[in-house]
């Protein structure tokens, strides 16, 4: 039985065992921002009455009810009867916005039953950091309180929760971050006036061979004007030079002066154009395109030669080891490829953020259109790719972007690079992590039958 009686409890109600690896996930960040947290994956409470117990916690000392929603998560008995218990208890006690749905796949917010699709949903179907980013804003903002007595260093959570595989020391060690630092930029940003309308002129303008945006009419771009005015021969004698803008100038804008810039709205144009260098490069390397849902564009190598079988890569070490990036699934007949995405960040010291993804495909080249398909391959293939598997694919990629060089050079105009360095940001830590997975089998050697069920557009009730 639950001995604080007090409403501080965070409960998490999700399908077991479906989707068991996001609860993890969440119980353990929520409880090392300090929260109390109740889930059945992290067995924080025992008994052998588990509907009573369960029961009191939702009726007595919940303060938030987190509902984990999927295509299948509402056909679960057991969530079914957690969502009443909440529902009741939000009624009976007069509980300002206590049952909380979060949102993991593509389900539809507008067709989710119970009346939850007119609470705020809090999404997490394009990025767990994201959607928890939300999630810990509104349990600040409604006062959800924090206990002392839980455990909010990594260590006890990882000691707590897991079993002896990892294990925190206090011993200096390395850690590889995601992050690619921007080493070098071309100086300035030039803004060019063209005799006519950029909108008016899209499809001539969306094919200028160097990255750009347009900024008040005008186009913006790093390359240089015989670039701009060699491209747009017709126009050569009409077109000058409005402005440039010089990258050591960008912290003290103030939005005054010729371009009415700030330095925010400077780095998120910036941001922009970087990202836009980034992937007109894999492009130009071969790598193809994964469109996600929120607008972002992921890139990954086809199955073929020569990005098929375990491919050399050196570590942090700089010792040379083998991973696969691409490989095929005969259980489930399709392919599975490594993809990044990438989330450009301007500032003080410019990096880009690689962001792992998983992408399947039928052909080797294009990815799957059923987005349930996708979704239950990538849930269930990959739910034992630990740490050191996603280390050494994102190394791997970035050793066949770079064309096995130091830098990676984005080209930006005629002679102008944006320079990124080819391995990520290694960070020193007074702490390191000692883990046995590292010596486990790669999941490649076992192949993971996947089942799915076709997407359906559900009961006139809109229950899944």
């Amino acid at each position: 039985m639950i001995s604080d009686k007090r409403r501080s409890l965070v409960f998490i109600s999700h399908a077991t065992p479906e989707d068991n690896e996001f609860t993890y996930w969440l119980s353990t960040r929520l409880k090392l921002l300090g929260y109390e947290v109740w889930s059945d994956v992290t067995q924080l409470f025992g008994g052998e009455n588990w509907w009573d117990d369960i029961e009191e916690a939702i009726d007595k000392f919940t303060i938030k009810f987190i509902l984990v929603i999927t295509k299948t998560a509402l056909s679960k008995p057991g969530v079914k009867r957690e969502l009443d218990l909440a529902l009741n208890a939000e009624e009976n006690y007069d509980l300002l916005r206590f049952v909380i749905p979060i949102i993991i796949d593509d389900s539809k917010p507008e067709a989710q039953p119970y009346g939850l699709s007119d609470r705020n949903i809090v999404f997490f179907n394009t990025n767990w950091a994201d959607g928890l980013k939300k999630l810990s804003k509104r349990l600040l903002e409604d006062l959800v309180p924090k206990t002392e007595s839980i455990a909010t260093d990594l260590g006890s959570v990882l000691n707590l929760q897991r079993s002896n595989n990892i294990t925190l020391t206090e011993e200096p060690g390395c850690l590889l971050s995601n992050w690619l630092l921007v080493e070098s930029l071309p100086p300035k940003l030039s803004f060019y006036s063209l005799p006519v309308k950029i909108s008016d002129y899209k499809e001539t303008v969306a094919g200028f061979p160097c990255p750009w945006f347009e900024y008040s009419g005008r186009l913006s771009t790093f390359a240089d004007k015989f670039t701009v005015k060699g491209y747009f021969e017709d126009w050569e004698n009409s077109i000058y030079l409005y402005s440039d803008l010089y990258m050591d100038e960008i912290s003290k804008l103030d939005g005054k002066g010729k371009l009415n810039l700030t330095t925010s709205e400077a780095n998120k144009r910036l941001n922009f154009l970087i990202s836009s260098s980034w992937d007109r490069n894999m492009r130009s390397l071969g790598l193809k395109n994964y469109d996600m849902a929120n607008g972002v564009v992921a890139w990954f190598f086809p199955y073929e030669d020569p990005y098929i079988g375990k491919l050399q890569h050196p570590n942090i070490d700089g010792e040379v080891k083998r991973r696969a990036i691409v490989g095929y699934s005969k259980a489930n007949n399709v392919y599975w490829h490594y993809c990044v995405s990438i989330k450009s960040q301007f500032g003080p010291q410019p990096k880009l953020t690689l962001i792992p993804h998983v992408v399947f495909t039928e052909d080797g080249f294009h990815p799957i259109k059923n987005s349930q398909k996708m979704h239950t391959l990538r849930r269930r293939f990959c739910k034992n790719w630990w740490n050191p598997r996603w280390r050494d694919m994102l190394l791997t990629y970035l050793y066949l972007v770079s064309g096995k060089e130091k830098t990676i050079n984005l080209p930006v105009g005629s002679d102008q690079f944006i320079e990124l360095c080819a391995r990520p940001m290694i960070l020193d830590s007074p702490f390191s992590i000692s883990s046995s997975i590292e010596d486990q089998l790669d999941e490649d050697d076992k192949d993971v039958v996947v089942e799915f069920e076709e997407e359906s557009a559900g009961d006139e009730n809109g229950v899944f």
